[in-house]
This record gives structure tokens, sequence and C-alpha cells, in this order.
């Protein structure tokens, strides 16, 4: 007999639980990449860490801690939240941090530019905090709702209703 396969609907409730996941994996595991390169380099110091120079390959390790956790935090996730991981995801997700490095680059000197245009709300504090506020209205409209509730992709409803039909 042969099946149909089809890809996990997600839901846009699942996906921000599993979004979550991700960042809080992802920072899990840069903290413990951290973690173990410090205790190395204060072992390796010997407890006099102000005037030691740390050698190149645990420098070489605590760099690499951060594209580990940035593909490694939402693969992790998506194990977790029961989903089939093949090698098609794990070159999608080493691709997805490559471009996603690229467009996090532009997005930063775009911010950058957008501290001289935008006038600070609170002169008298140091930081670009008319950054932050742009910043943080973006994310609030990421999780907005949009209208018409849960409902979906016509995609997902497709597939929904085919479920429904078994």
């Amino acid at each position: 007999m042969t099946e149909i396969l089809h890809r996990p609907a997600v839901a846009s409730r699942e996906r921000h639980h599993l979004a979550a996941d991700a960042f809080l994996y992802a920072a899990m595991i840069f903290l413990a990449v951290m973690l173990v390169t410090e205790g190395i380099a204060y072992l390796l110091a010997g407890g006099e860490m102000g005037t030691w120079t740390p050698p190149v390959w645990l420098e070489a390790v605590s760099t690499l801690g951060i594209p580990l956790a940035v593909i490694g935090g939402p693969l992790l996730a998506w194990r977790v939240h029961e989903h089939h991981l093949g090698w098609r995801d794990l070159g999608a997700a080493v691709v997805g941090a490559v471009v996603g490095g690229a467009v996090f680059g532009i997005a930063f000197f775009v911010l950058v530019a957008f501290t001289r245009v935008i006038a600070s709300p609170v002169p008298e504090e140091e930081g670009p905090w008319g950054v932050v506020i742009i910043a943080a209205l973006a994310v609030l409209a990421f999780l907005v709702k949009a209208p018409g509730g849960d409902r979906g992709s016509r995609r997902g409803r497709r597939h929904r209703q085919r479920v429904r039909r078994r």
C-alpha cells in the first residue's frame, strides 16, 4: 500500500512554543560551552586570570560555541517536540544559520544607521534607546495574532480537512 506522506502541520501556537524552546536550548548550549571554556581557562591559568593569555585552540573552542548554539538549539527543540530530524533538516539548519547570520549583519548595520537618525527619547541616558524601542515594537508585531485567529494558512486548513475525513 502506498501512503501520502505529509509534513506535520505546525499551528501558530505550537510554532511559538517551538521558537521559545529553540531560544532556550540555544542559550543553554552557549552557556555550557562558555562554562567549559572558562573552566579550562581557569585551570590552565592556575587561578591567575588577570595576566594570562589563553591559547588559540581555547579561543577557537569558545568561538565555535556560537554556531553550535545557533544550529543545535533549534534542532534540539525540533526533536523535543517529536518531529523527525533527517539530513535535509540538518542541511537546512546550517544554510539557515549562514543566511540568518548575513541577514542579522545587515539588520545590525541598518539599526546602527537608525541610531544616527532617531533621537533618543531619554537624551541624558547613554545607549541607543530609540532603536531598542523600535526592536521591541517589531517583536510585539511578530507576536500579535493575525486577523482571523488561529486558522493558519490555506495549506494547513486543507491538511486538517484531509485528516478529519480519514
